[in-house]
């Protein structure tokens, strides 16, 4: 994620830190002064870093469980509002999915009770009453590491309750949506578990308003948002599995060598519209050794470098997909190995040709997906769209 910086690796997930996390000193500071006790910063301060010591420990819940199932996660980025554990892809099956939500407010609760008994061990049980009473009426205010751990235990199982919402994408949200996939398919169990947690993110921000709690106001429309993004990946990822390599590959394609410039390159685009290319070996035909992606080739345009080769834009990893594949899985493996376009070739390793986002995005098009059901309907010469 653009502006986030990673800060540890462990169990080989990167833990990283959005740039929104300067915001955190300013706002206890605030915190502290509105309450007219500017000598509490400093536990104010460890009560906020070691909360996201707890939302850290929540998402590798979620990270650690998915990956029993298979299910890698890319890394776990942290901002002021709370956590997100960016898995690989979703689990297959419904019960992974609730036992991968659900494992994250465990660890929660798990936390809670761990603090509770630390707390009773250096505080007493029955003055938990009268800590929290004191923190509410006296503000956000800290005294003693007695009262830091109270508050870390009742924090914890707050977070713990508070993500258990049926607000999708949250971690309730996750667990309704896995439930009604068992009745329903993903997309539909998707669309009604986002429709609640767009409801429920719709209540948070007017309460938010209503209470002057800017923050809730903030993490409601982070829901909102969320909740429709992900229905759109849902639906984009139904689609996608429903086609094949074979649908969306290009078979006129243009192998070009390591000495091209982007001046001949540019012929090929204006001619046929092609924006990645794939580079093969001069002394042995459709031997490839490289791509050349859009993104390096419009950078080119732009800069009128027409006399930069082949060799100077070209990235060395060509990565190959069969034409029976879904794309689905060539665009989970364009997005694996951040690459524009992917070699088809099939079991004897004949080169059939190359798909590319721009091959895929067409044939999600309202035309493409019109020409597709056309082409399904009609006999085909090798069973190759062209």
């Amino acid at each position: 994620m653009k502006g986030s910086l990673t800060i540890f690796t462990a169990f080989g997930i990167p833990v990283k830190l959005h740039w929104t996390f300067v915001g955190i000193l300013p706002y206890v500071v605030f915190l502290a002064y509105r309450a007219d006790r500017l000598d509490t910063v400093p536990w104010l301060l460890g009560l906020f870093l070691l909360m996201f010591v707890s939302v850290t420990l929540h998402e590798y819940g979620h990270a650690l469980t998915a990956r029993v199932y298979g299910v890698t996660t890319k890394d776990i980025i942290l901002s002021p509002i709370g956590g997100i554990a960016r898995l690989t892809r979703l689990p297959e099956k419904p019960y992974q999915e609730f036992l991968i939500a659900a494992a994250g407010p465990f660890v929660n609760l798990v936390l809670g009770a761990a603090l509770l008994i630390g707390w009773v061990a250096v505080g007493s049980f029955g003055g938990l009453r009268q800590v929290l009473l004191s923190f509410y009426n006296s503000g956000l205010v800290l005294d003693s590491f007695v009262e830091l751990l109270a508050l870390l235990v009742v924090l914890n199982v707050m977070l713990a309750v508070f993500n258990c919402l049926p607000a999708f994408p949250m971690d309730g949200g996750r667990m309704l949506r896995a439930l009604l996939s068992i009745p329903f398919s993903r997309v539909l169990a998707t669309r009604i578990a986002s429709l609640l947690g767009q409801l429920t993110a719709g209540g948070m921000m007017l309460f938010g308003l209503y209470s002057q709690d800017y923050i809730l106001v903030l993490i409601g429309f982070f829901i909102f948002y969320t909740a429709a993004a992900e229905f759109r990946g849902v639906v984009l990822e139904d689609r996608l599995r429903r086609m094949s390599v074979r649908d969306a590959m290009r078979t006129g394609f243009t192998l070009v060598q390591p000495n091209d410039t982007v001046g001949e390159l540019s012929k090929y685009f204006a001619d046929d519209g092609e924006d990645n290319f794939l580079v093969e070996d001069p002394e042995q035909p459709e031997t490839l050794i490289g791509v050349v992606e859009d993104r390096a080739f419009y950078k080119a345009l732009k800069k009128k470098a027409n006399t930069l080769t082949v060799t100077e834009l070209m990235l060395h990893e060509v990565q190959v997909v069969a034409p029976t594949d879904t794309l689905w899985e060539a665009f989970g493996k364009m997005q694996e190995h951040r690459t524009s376009i992917l070699a088809v070739r099939d079991d004897t390793n004949e080169l059939l040709g190359v798909v590319d986002l721009s091959g895929i995005n067409y044939r999600l098009s309202k035309k493409g997906r019109r020409e597709l059901a056309y082409a399904k309907a009609r006999p085909l010469e090798g069973g190759v769209i062209d």
